[in-house]
């Protein structure tokens, strides 16, 4: 089902993705770039095939032994990727070129409480008809105290601006977010982020009725053992689509990987998501399930390993 709706159809598509890939942690910055083309074939829906562009350059300042002496540090994200493939949101293959703009860094104001915020833009721009262009501004601010040197406990707030140029009534909207925040290390063999709280997201059309409801947004990495770990994402969140619709998502994701030999892992994934779209004309209610098995063989530690997966989403 290749795009994803009632029409059901079938299809083989095959992806081709070489990337050059650049990495440096020389001195107080880190940097990792990346350049590429997704080559997309269909077999027999050929008019879908595409050459996507991918990019994303990532740096952390400061980096290495001397961040330690620092009392700020910043990381900034940019990239530019071209997405062409089915969309469950909006049931039809589109094509997507997203920009995105990340910048967020953190200030120690006392030897155990810091302050972290900044700004977040994301532009989704759409290149087929029936589709829309989407703006996302978020500005998230947190206050942390560090109640052991490997966890913090703090509050946050996130305002959040979504603009998108489609015909009227647009579902335009403002997002706000007050939560609670755990990030570090809660046991010896956990670690992790958490943030919980409420939210809620104010239209400036009277077409779409007001939401607020719970936040969540959580990752948790559970050591079991030298050769298992266990990771296990929650969360709630607004979001906009390319369809001029709003939308609630709750997700969770569980993920199990463990090396039963130097060479070889295994890896399990589950995932399940309940998503609510609020819509001009009406509402829509999707679920999904998502499972994931693979395996990895590593033919040169740190350099060069050939991974293999089967996957299945049932929406």
């Amino acid at each position: 089902n290749i795009a994803l709706n009632s029409l059901e159809q079938e299809d083989t598509v095959f992806n081709v993705m070489p990337l050059l890939r650049y990495r440096s942690d020389k001195g107080q910055m880190r940097v990792e770039a990346y350049a590429g083309v997704n080559v997309i074939r269909y077999d027999e829906y050929d008019e879908n095939d595409a050459e996507d562009l991918k990019s994303q350059i990532v740096l952390e300042f400061p980096y290495g032994a001397g961040r330690y002496d620092k009392r700020y540090d910043l990381r900034v994200e940019l990239g530019y990727n071209e997405d062409t493939s089915a969309n469950s949101s909006v049931q039809a293959i589109a094509s997507v070129n997203k920009t995105n703009l990340d910048a967020i860094g953190r200030y120690y104001y006392s030897d155990r409480s810091y302050f972290r915020s900044g700004i977040l833009y994301l532009n989704r721009e759409s290149d087929r008809a029936g589709f829309y262009d989407v703006y996302e501004v978020s500005v998230p601010m947190e206050v942390f105290y560090e109640y052991t040197e490997s966890l913090s406990y703090g509050l946050g707030y996130r305002f959040r601006m979504t603009d998108i140029d489609s015909p009227a009534p647009e579902s335009d909207s403002t997002d706000h977010a007050v939560y609670f925040a755990a990030v570090g290390e809660f046991d010896p063999s956990v670690t992790g982020e958490i943030r919980a709280g409420l939210q809620w997201r104010e239209f400036d059309s009277s077409a779409y009725d007001s939401e607020s409801n719970v936040f969540v947004e959580s990752s948790l990495l559970w050591q079991i053992s030298d050769l298992t770990w266990m990771k296990i994402s929650l969360g709630n969140e607004f979001g906009t689509t390319i369809l001029n619709e709003s939308k609630e998502t709750l997700f969770a994701r569980f993920k199990l990987h463990h090396s039963f030999t130097e060479q070889w892992d295994g890896v399990v994934g589950l995932g399940y998501d309940d998503i609510d779209y609020q819509q001009n004309a009406g509402s829509r209610k999707d679920e999904q399930w998502l499972f994931e098995l693979g395996a990895i063989y590593t033919l040169i530690e740190d350099r060069l390993s050939l991974e293999g997966y089967c996957s299945y989403r049932n929406r």
